[in-house]
């Protein structure tokens, strides 16, 4: 509780709020069960999304301030990333979580 106090300081209240329902709604509208077969129709082999996104990701390192790996905010914000994570069946993606200071 100590540290979501220090959280909400850092980041001030308007901008908890964003982060926690985009949380509840991942939760809420996640299936209880895994599922069988991918949902969906992807063009891109797992390969060519993954390094999509890496260029995507660099990509916005570059237009928008991006705070360090080292910031209390972004150390919070991925363990709350990890420990999402660890809940998938079985993650097929490298994941990585960053904040934009905004």
């Amino acid at each position: 509780m100590k540290e979501i106090s220090r959280l909400t300081r850092l980041l001030g209240r308007s901008a908890i709020l964003p982060i926690l329902l985009l949380a509840l709604a991942t939760a809420a509208i996640a299936p209880s069960e895994p599922l069988l077969r991918p949902s969906g129709f992807n063009l891109f082999s797992k390969q060519q999304d993954i390094q999509l996104g890496q260029q995507n990701a660099a990509q916005v390192k570059k237009q928008m301030p991006v705070l360090p790996d080292s910031s209390p905010v972004v150390q919070y914000v991925q363990q709350v990333g990890r420990k999402l994570v660890s809940t998938m069946p079985q993650p097929t993606y490298p994941y990585n979580f960053h904040v934009i200071q905004e």
